[in-house]
């Protein structure tokens, strides 16, 4: 998904980009949306890159809730990338960013929580001045938990994995002072089976291979030896020819209490500080 701008973000899920539907383009032209499908359990990973020529400063937002982000103080024009694939809970250690099943509960307290931004993930850029600032690491808390009733039909939000090494790349942060109105990207993630429901996303194409079983056609030429007798006679040839043969799929109707067997085959907070990298 891509700004006029020429700013350009897109979702990975478990390393893999997302495929992205139904972009729309806001009547001020500065906003874009588009839908990608989530999987609970599932990491997921933020990319976006910009050639901005002053300092720029990239907000990201997740359900609503403020995820720091990056800051181009020393800007080029030249293209820049940026990551974000989960919280940094230290100078050493960070959770990773997770889909999960929406929490909900019958609790009458839970009805202030707000639902707005939930399933959203937002890339904000404004043109900025910085003010440097000290490092400050939290932890992000608890799975936020919302009433049923204000759930909306949304089925997924973002939860964080467990902490895992990774050490930052620089500690260098700072607090952005926006100047001018934002542009922003915005993802709205639901399961697949919602986006297919709604009509956001084709439906799944399942493709129905029924085998029909085809009767057994035997050869009469190559089974049966044909003698030049009464036909009684042959029939009893026959018969005992097909008594005689080891092959388990044929029944011997002189043994009634043997079963026909079928051989199978077997199956083998600081919400404002502005990060420059990891």
């Amino acid at each position: 998904m891509i700004l006029p701008t020429g700013l350009q973000a897109w979702i990975c899920v478990d390393g893999v980009r997302c495929e992205e539907f139904q972009e729309t383009v806001s009547e001020n032209g500065r906003d874009v949306t588009c839908w990608i499908p989530s999987e609970a359990g599932k990491t997921f990973t933020v990319h976006w890159t910009d050639s901005p020529g002053r300092q720029t400063a990239y907000g990201l937002s997740i359900d609503g809730a403020p995820r720091g982000g990056r800051a181009c103080v020393n800007p080029t024009g030249r293209p820049v990338k940026y990551t974000k694939s989960g919280e940094r809970i230290s100078a050493t250690a960070k959770r990773p960013y997770l889909f999960a099943p929406i929490q909900q509960s019958d609790d009458d307290d839970l009805l202030l929580n707000s639902i707005e931004g939930v399933g959203e993930i937002k890339i904000q850029a404004n043109m900025a001045r910085f003010r440097p600032s000290a490092p400050v690491f939290r932890d992000v808390g608890a799975q936020k938990t919302f009433h049923e009733r204000t759930k909306k039909g949304i089925d997924h939000q973002t939860s964080f994995g467990a902490a895992r090494y990774s050490r930052a790349k620089s500690l260098d942060t700072y607090i952005p002072i926006p100047l001018g109105p934002p542009s922003c990207l915005i993802f709205k993630y639901r399961p697949m089976n919602v986006l297919q429901a709604n009509g956001i996303t084709p439906p799944s194409k399942f493709v129905d291979v029924k085998h029909d079983k085809k009767p057994e056609i035997y050869n009469g030429d190559s089974e049966v030896e044909i003698i030049e007798v009464k036909p009684k006679v042959s029939v009893k040839r026959e018969r005992k020819r097909k008594a005689s043969s080891p092959d388990p799929l044929i029944k011997d109707e002189s043994s009634p209490q043997h079963k026909r067997v079928k051989r199978e085959p077997m199956n083998s907070k600081n919400d404002d500080i502005i990060y420059i990298s990891d």
